[in-house]
């Protein structure tokens, strides 16, 4: 397993774990592009930037939990 997976995990799972914005669920657009910073567990550089439209980071947000529970 690749760390940049566990750390795109993690972030994911702390993501999940914010309060919800103010917008209700339905208004939002799956097609909206949303960028995120991922980090490596290592690195002191940053880490790197990745785009993807919100339903990617749902369907990705889904798969890790699916195999968090299994």
């Amino acid at each position: 397993m690749s760390v940049s997976f566990i750390t795109t995990a993690l972030l994911l799972a702390a993501a999940q774990a914010q309060p919800a914005t103010t917008a209700p669920a339905a208004a939002v657009d799956p097609d909206r592009k949303i960028c995120k910073t991922i980090k490596e567990t290592g690195s002191r550089l940053g880490g790197k930037r990745e785009c993807k439209t919100k339903a990617e980071w749902d369907r990705i947000a889904a798969e890790t939990q699916a195999k968090a529970n299994s």
